[in-house]
């Protein structure tokens, strides 16, 4: 089958989920540098999270909001402590015996477990919740923000766990030492670009198909980085490692796909430019793509007679991760006598009109494009 001369085939033509992609990279570095499962024998997303909507708003959710608000006494009992001393006199042998790889990675399994057991201490009932809640509000920091929204509610601090644990006779064995939580903020520094991939990609004013190859990207950019940081532990190194290779494995079929090129061309602020990142091969064969496809549309849907497209300057925020992720040196065009010139196609490799709102480009073609197409919006 074709439209618009372009062959669909599965091999060229899917459209992989980049929510499930970005479970199974974090899981492939969990797993090889602690403790999770290998994802190519379980895969999370499809056991527990795939249900789940992408588009996905905590506001909406009556379990959460129920969760949330429940203010009732503490009536769970204590648990057992997992902590045990003869447990502990065996694990010490064991220990003594493994290699020095083995050893980070048994340390770092070790830390998750008490972080993990913590975490579920302060949710155990709805006081705790609450005394925790309140904990954490004392000792948060203003200028921890996370897109301008402050993140206290959904990534509780440091201070504010370590003095709720002190204040616990009963789990004094929980405690992190500081350099234990630099060791888990270096997991935290590696993983923060999955959490804004995904921040980003769930939000529903986001169309996602546009932005899948340069999220794709950000995220290798991301994790080359790091994989030679030798201040990171050697175990998370070998994880990122991992990670990487996961993760190109479907960055390159995205990029062998046909509709993410053609998408991301037809994205106002990234257009043909933004493939200058990836080198002069592969923009030019996205740009032979994307003209053949124009070429067949314009043959069932003859482009009207317009004028140039006015440009309007529009400042993103450079905290923007979006505005981060679309970054390209390319400018607009503005020599107008000269565009008006040239053909449609030509234009749009101009970047004629600039780049409009990052996050809204269909007010875009909407505002910049011809009294035509204003007509048939309205």
């Amino acid at each position: 089958m074709k439209r618009y001369g372009v062959l669909f085939h599965p091999d060229t033509a899917q459209i992989r989920c980049l929510a499930h992609v970005v479970n199974l990279v974090v899981q492939k570095i969990l797993s090889t540098a602690a403790d999770a499962a290998d994802p190519d024998v379980e895969d999370y997303y499809e056991t527990l999270n795939k249900h789940l909507p992408f588009h996905y708003d905590p506001a909406d959710d009556e379990d959460v909001t129920e969760f949330e608000s429940q203010e009732a006494a503490d009536r769970d009992e204590e648990e057992k402590d997992v902590l045990d001393v003869s447990e502990e006199a065996e694990e010490e042998d064991a220990y003594s015996s493994m290699s020095a790889i083995d050893k980070v990675r048994t340390v770092l399994i070790s830390m998750i477990a008490r972080l993990r057991a913590t975490c579920r201490k302060i949710v155990s009932s709805p006081a705790r919740r609450s005394a925790f809640r309140k904990l954490a509000v004392k000792h948060y920091d203003n200028s921890h923000l996370l897109n301008g929204h402050k993140i206290n509610r959904l990534m509780p601090i440091r201070d504010a766990i370590n003095a709720w644990v002190f204040d616990r006779d009963d789990l004094h064995a929980l405690m992190l030492t500081p350099a234990e939580w630099k060791v888990l903020e270096s997991f935290g520094s590696v993983l923060e670009v999955f959490t804004q991939v995904t921040l980003n990609m769930s939000r529903s004013k986001t169309p996602t198909l546009p932005w899948v190859l340069p999220m794709y990207e950000h995220m290798r950019l991301s994790l080359t980085s790091r994989v030679s940081d030798e201040s990171l532990p050697l175990s998370l190194r070998e994880g990122i490692a991992a990670g990487l290779e996961k993760l190109m494995h479907y960055y390159d079929l995205a990029r062998g796909s046909q509709f993410p090129v053609i998408a991301t061309i037809c994205h106002p602020a990234l257009r043909i430019a933004w493939f200058d990142k990836l080198g002069k091969d592969q923009r030019d064969k996205a740009w032979a793509l994307f003209k053949h496809v124009y070429d067949e549309y314009a043959k069932a849907m003859p482009p009207p007679q317009d004028t140039p497209a006015t440009s309007a300057t529009h400042i993103p925020d450079p905290n923007d991760f979006l505005a981060i992720v679309a970054q390209t040196t390319a400018l607009p065009d503005s020599n107008i006598e000269e565009v008006h010139q040239r053909t449609e196609l030509d234009r749009w490799r101009g970047m004629e009109g600039g780049r409009g709102d990052i996050h809204y480009p269909l007010v875009w073609w909407k505002v910049r494009h011809t009294p035509e197409s204003v007509r048939a919006w309205d």
